[in-house]
């Protein structure tokens, strides 16, 4: 695809100037915040059913109690009216959560490796709720 115009800057510029940042924990702030008619995008650190990929980035991390809170918080959102996309890793770890939505796997290009010739594609899902 082609890269965004000046003009599709400006735009989004333009847009994000009503914007509130909250900064906190992802459950908190979305469900206190969502409502009727939001969209919400989700992609979470991804964690695998034998472990983590990454080394962490932060204070505390991403772990099987907080896929247990964000299917609590896809309720949430799907209830108050809202539309929600998350994109995870494609692993078992994520299933139990995907099976309730509607789903799509696609491949992703992972650029992590230092040689190109390193890099390969890896299955992640997309799960939303219309």
């Amino acid at each position: 695809g082609a890269y965004p115009t000046l003009s599709d800057f400006e735009a989004c510029a333009q847009r994000l100037q009503k914007a509130i940042i909250r900064h906190g924990d992802f459950f908190d702030v979305v469900s206190h915040a969502v409502q009727e008619g939001d969209f919400v995008y989700l992609d979470p650190p991804y964690l695998l059913s034998e472990g983590r990929i990454f080394s962490e980035y932060v204070k505390g991390h991403f772990c099987k109690k907080d896929t247990d809170r964000l299917a609590e918080l896809l309720d949430i959102i799907d209830q108050k009216g809202a539309h929600f996309l998350l994109s995870f890793i494609d692993d078992q770890i994520i299933h139990a959560i995907a099976r309730k939505w509607l789903t799509e796997t696609y491949l992703v290009q992972k650029n992590i490796s230092g040689f190109a010739s390193s890099r390969r594609k890896s299955p992640e899902l997309l799960v939303k709720n219309w």
